[in-house]
């Protein structure tokens, strides 16, 4: 054999175990990235539920302070002008129950506005909040804009002698609050669940809501056999938390 065929054949051998080689090096690079893209948007998550933890207890501690020192809710309490939490009359009607004007839970009026702008006003939060109604009541400015998903409102409300937050506020018209299960991708839900509760959807402080009015405990895209369907990753669940 020639010594050119035999250089040609042995160019061959390095080219095809440079090329292996190559391949093995993209390969690893490849998984390399793709875990760290993983592993990246994973803590982003983890951190986005431990934000809205921290955001909840954050308010849990501020309504604690107003009840404390006022002996009522935000929203609920009377003799806002006596007390300085206002300079216009702003009163609920006392009754330990987070309302609107017509002592329902349909409109972003009265008590449900007024509750985030009692915190503010008396400085139990460091937001501002204007406390306007119906159609004017807009997420960031008269509710909270939670931690978690894409402008997403959380309310605050009574019922059956408890008061409840529900993450899932979208806006108001000038008689109903609209709420969306768009809100928090179902493992999102679990883990916030899980962390400060029992990680179950249907009991306890913390409960899968749903529809597009406040206190609807049914979802079924969020929820199946009574427990939070991990396997959606859309995001398709509300929260509802009780203030404690």
């Amino acid at each position: 054999m020639s010594d050119r065929k035999l250089s040609r054949k042995n160019f061959i051998r390095k080219r095809s175990a440079f090329t292996i080689l190559e391949f093995l090096i993209f390969f690893c690079v490849t998984v390399f990235v793709v875990a760290g893209v993983y592993f990246v948007k994973q803590m982003t998550k983890v951190n986005d539920v431990k934000s809205l933890i921290m955001q909840i207890r954050k308010y849990d501690d501020a309504v604690a302070a107003f009840a404390e020192k006022y002996d009522a809710f935000p929203g609920d309490v009377c003799d806002t002008k006596t007390y300085g939490i206002t300079t216009e009359n702003t009163d609920g009607n006392c009754d330990n129950i987070v309302s609107d004007r017509a002592q329902e839970i349909i409109s972003a009026n009265g008590e449900i506005t007024n509750f985030w702008m009692h915190l503010s006003k008396t400085k139990m939060i460091s937001e501002i909040f204007d406390g306007k109604e119906n159609e004017k009541a807009k997420i960031g400015t008269t509710f909270p804009i939670s931690k978690i998903g894409d402008k997403i409102g959380i309310i605050a409300y009574g019922d059956e002698g408890k008061t409840f937050y529900q993450v899932g506020f979208k806006y108001s018209n000038h008689n109903r609050i609209f709420m969306s299960n768009n809100s928090l991708k179902t493992f999102e839900a679990y883990w916030f669940d899980e962390k400060i509760d029992d990680g179950n959807p249907r009991k306890g402080r913390v409960v899968a809501a749903g529809k597009n009015s406040l206190n609807i405990l049914e979802n079924e895209d969020c929820v199946k056999f009574s427990e939070y369907d991990r396997t959606n990753n859309d995001p398709v669940c509300q929260l509802r938390i009780e203030i404690k």
